[in-house]
């Protein structure tokens, strides 16, 4: 598996990437509006957190974070550029991203990168330079302490230990 066809595959963000979202605070119901004489789909999301209070999302505003969650993990763009393609000022972008995802926009890139590093050392062939700057990390010495946090070791030492583990199993 090439490095680049990892990226693309791993870097999508879909139902597996929004399963991620806290279940036990929110609860989302659509609504088609055609029967109301309207276009398009309404989404409720429910927070239990919020004393029964419930936030109303159009399909629209869904879209557009899904671009903006793809665009940040490809890109590691900041936060005014993501409100941005969301239509949303910085400060309304974090707070929704935060409602969404139980996280702010920073945590919950960072261990969505870390997890895309993982998948990518697991199915391929690169060097720890070449898989920090695959995940937005121009400095690999960073990207080595991030991933040290995450996971306790290195990924070169990951690397090797899979690696190692995955010769045993074929002997």
């Amino acid at each position: 598996m090439s490095s680049r066809a990892s990226v693309d595959t791993l870097c999508r963000v879909d139902e597996e990437c929004m399963d991620d979202m806290p279940q036990r605070v929110e609860e989302c119901v659509s609504v088609d509006l055609s029967n109301e004489g309207m276009q398009g789909e309404m989404v409720i999301r429910f927070n239990i957190n919020m004393n029964g209070k419930f936030k109303v999302y159009d399909q629209r505003e869904e879209e557009r974070f899904h671009q903006a969650l793809n665009y940040g993990i490809r890109h590691n763009a900041p936060i005014n550029e993501l409100a941005e393609i969301c239509c949303l000022s910085p400060s309304t972008f974090k707070r929704r991203f935060r409602e969404r995802m139980g996280l702010s926009p920073h945590l919950w890139f960072v261990q969505h990168r870390m997890k895309l590093a993982r998948d990518i050392l697991l199915n391929a062939n690169i060097s720890t330079t070449e898989l920090a700057r695959l995940c937005c990390y121009n400095n690999t010495s960073y990207f080595i302490s991030v991933f040290k946090y995450y996971y306790g070791t290195s990924p070169g030492r990951l690397k090797k230990s899979l690696q190692s583990n995955q010769s045993s199993k074929s002997i």
